[in-house]
């Protein structure tokens, strides 16, 4: 164990040149292809050759940094991009089989609040968005869900929240206690703001088995732009409260560290169609994880890659993102780049992370090319899953605050405190849709072991 922690002391150097090594990985690879660039035919016929090779050349062991930076420079230059796409599914979708056979691991997530202390630009839940509802589901409301969804079949649930630093500080520890003395079978993950060591390993000793860190960007500029204040543009410290003068950025990068240093599966994700460069974001994720592998080495289980991706929120006048229809569409490119991830890693060190963001064709598709984890039936407001009779008729035994000056709150006002919009159906047709696929629902208990 000593070593163990020797070992995970973080670095910040690796973490701070991070996203500047990865641009100077891609100036690096369109230098490569340049001088290949004689004309159009050329190009095409030897960038579709080229990636044919890395892919084929590929080792257990995962992809050449390098191989990686070329790979995403031909799959964001809209002349190559399809070709691109189809090598990268084909390729991860045998992979996918060979490794993990046709199983597929499902979770859900139950918000329990909708306060929050951070300001995130893009976010439903900002801290900024007056039009929306603030709702803390207490452990009646809570455990009326978990209940719910554990008879459904979900073996996975994650405890998701705003940047609510007094239900972490006050409720998060208990609530995990309390949720692992009922329900010991299930695998128990957290959403929320990073916390430090020592709030990890205290929450791991009372059940915790993992934590989902998204990074969002892992450009210093455009995270500081989209995040103005608050928890997450400070990090907390062991009290809780907000570091004076404190870097998020950094410490939001180097949270998985402290996760493993306790023993917790990680995850970790950048939102797609937040940058204008995706590909930068893309590759210092793969670079982020690769570098917690090697550091961790046998003591890591697989890494969660998840795909968050930049979708409208359900208060309008809030509303930030973009209408506007970019030449690469997320929506499109989500197999391929779930495909690129999960060949990128070596063999059986990441799961990666489909959801309901994207609709459920591609959701699937993107499940048979690469992702062993997803999400079903997500609702992202606490309490959405209670049914409206219990809403409307025994409000407050279900919920410890709320913003809302009425006593009363009806269905649709709650869904329209989601933090963001997405796909939803209901979990038997998810389940449906995955058998008609050829595709098998396990634990992730189960699928730690494969």
């Amino acid at each position: 164990m000593q070593e163990l922690r020797n070992l995970s002391y973080p670095n910040s150097l690796f973490y701070e040149s991070l996203y500047s090594n990865s641009e100077l990985l891609l100036d690096s690879a369109k230098k490569s292809l340049s001088m290949h660039a004689r004309d159009e035919y050329v190009n095409a016929k030897f960038v579709i050759k080229t990636i044919d090779n890395i892919l084929n050349k590929r080792s257990p062991l995962g992809l050449k940094d390098s191989d990686i930076a070329l790979i995403l420079v031909t799959l964001f230059d809209y002349r190559f991009t399809d070709d691109v796409s189809n090598l990268l599914i084909k390729y991860s979708t045998v992979l996918r089989r060979k490794t993990f056979s046709n199983f597929l691991s499902t979770m859900v997530p139950i918000e329990v609040s909708s306060y929050c202390a951070s300001n995130c630009k893009f976010c439903g839940w900002k801290s900024s968005n007056k039009d929306m509802i603030r709702l803390r589901i207490n452990d009646d409301g809570f455990f009326e869900q978990l209940k719910y969804l554990v008879n459904m079949g979900f073996t996975h649930i994650e405890i998701a929240s705003g940047d609510d630093l007094d239900f972490i500080k006050n409720n998060l520890n208990d609530l995990i206690k309390k949720i692992k003395f009922y329900y010991p079978q299930i695998r128990l993950s957290i959403c929320l703001t990073p916390l430090s060591t020592n709030t990890y390993n205290t929450l791991l000793n009372s059940g915790l088995d993992a934590v989902l860190t998204w990074q969002e960007t892992y450009n210093k500029d455009l995270f500081n732009s989209f995040i103005t204040s608050g928890p997450k543009s400070k990090g907390i410290n062991d009290s809780i409260k907000p570091v004076v003068n404190g870097n998020g950025f950094l410490d939001r990068m180097m949270s998985q560290e402290r996760a493993l240093e306790s023993g917790l599966q990680v995850g970790l994700g950048v939102m797609l169609g937040l940058s204008d460069t995706p590909g930068t974001d893309i590759l210092s994720l793969i670079l982020h994880g690769k570098y917690l592998i090697q550091k961790f080495s046998s003591n890591i289980k697989p890494l969660i890659i998840g795909m968050p991706t930049w979708n409208h929120i359900t208060t309008e006048n809030y509303d930030i993102k973009n209408s506007e229809v970019s030449k690469f569409s997320i929506e499109n490119l989500f197999p391929a780049i779930a495909s690129l991830y999960f060949i990128s890693f070596e063999d059986k060190k990441a799961w990666i992370f489909a959801n309901c963001r994207v609709s459920m064709k591609t959701q699937v598709n993107t499940i048979q090319a690469a992702s062993v984890f997803t999400s079903t039936m997500v609702l992202l407001g606490p309490g959405a899953y209670l049914k409206k009779s219990l809403i409307t008729s025994s409000f407050s035994r279900y919920f410890s605050k709320f913003s809302n000056s009425k006593s009363e709150i009806s269905e649709n006002e709650l869904l329209l405190g989601e933090q963001f919009k997405h796909y939803f159906y209901e979990h038997s047709k998810y389940i449906d849709e995955f058998e008609r696929h050829g595709l098998s629902i396990c634990s992730d208990a189960d699928l730690l072991k494969a």
